[in-house]
């Protein structure tokens, strides 16, 4: 609570500031470039102490509707999720270039891992249609290995 109790006063002498500079420089161009300056540090300040308010403070401060993490659970489902959509959108792009560069309709399966701080590209699969000639399967394992860093495996598709 005294961060907060902080960052109000602070608001307020910034504010108090702010206003005598306003009255004694009047309005001119030179008043409102510090009374804007003066704003500016406000919001600095603000926002420099919005880490150390306590959490339904902050929450209220940061426009967050929902409930602090307590758990490290939460953390790992929404990179699961994130990860997820990640792999789903490479797919999506390789798909749709293989389509656009080499006349194929490809189906390419992308999987992610993470690796520490990183997330690197753990398989690549490209199921090409039947009757699809070696170069075109060679020119786009090439594509998707530049594109990816991975080299992938082909695999052909199965036609119903």
């Amino acid at each position: 609570m005294q961060a907060f109790q902080r960052a109000a006063a602070v608001f307020c002498i910034a504010c108090i500031g702010a206003e005598l500079v306003s009255f004694f420089a009047g309005q001119s161009w030179a008043g409102r470039c510090i009374k804007a300056a003066a704003g500016l540090y406000i919001l600095a300040v603000l926002l420099a102490q919005l880490p150390r308010l306590p959490g339904k403070i902050m929450t209220a401060f940061s426009g967050n509707t929902a409930p602090a993490a307590t758990s490290t659970a939460q953390p790992d489902a929404l990179e699961t999720e994130i990860l997820t959509e990640t792999e789903t959108r490479l797919a999506e792009y390789c798909t749709a270039q293989c389509r656009q560069q080499f006349g194929l309709d490809a189906s390419v399966t992308v999987t992610l891992e993470k690796a520490g701080q990183q997330v690197v590209v753990k398989k690549v699969v490209a199921a090409f249609p039947a009757g699809c000639t070696a170069a075109q399967k060679q020119a786009a394992l090439s594509f998707l290995q530049q594109t990816l860093g991975t080299a992938p495996t082909a695999a052909e598709e199965s036609t119903p």
